[in-house]
């Protein structure tokens, strides 16, 4: 049971501290005011360990402000959608993964690498 809080817990988490460092090495400006921005449909507890993942990638990068938003799945979903699609929206989705498929053929995704 430990074992499966801490890939549950910490996996995801690590990804997206890979992710967020891999933004900031590929991009010069990532907003005018330095902001990473990610909407995501985690549960709470998972929230204050990201948070606490933020808190750590902020310290490395001071100059840069991380902000999480929670979403419900389907508000998650469409929210993106319109927002993508008018060319705003978050820089980093964390959903599920049955709906990078239909984000992939809207053109609405980008890979990381």
């Amino acid at each position: 049971m430990e074992i499966k809080n801490w890939i549950i817990g910490k996996l995801p988490l690590g990804i997206i501290f890979l992710a967020l460092s891999l933004l900031v090495l590929g991009c010069a400006k990532i907003r005018k005011n330095n902001d990473i921005v990610i909407w995501h449909q985690m549960g709470v507890d998972v929230r204050e360990v990201l948070q606490k993942q933020l808190n750590a990638f902020e310290k490395i990068h001071p100059n840069i402000k991380v902000r999480q938003l929670f979403k419900g799945t389907e508000e998650l979903r469409s929210s993106y959608i319109i927002a993508a699609i008018g060319g705003q929206g978050p820089d980093l989705v964390y959903g599920p993964s049955d709906q990078v498929g239909p984000f992939e053929a809207m053109k609405i995704i980008k890979p990381l690498n």
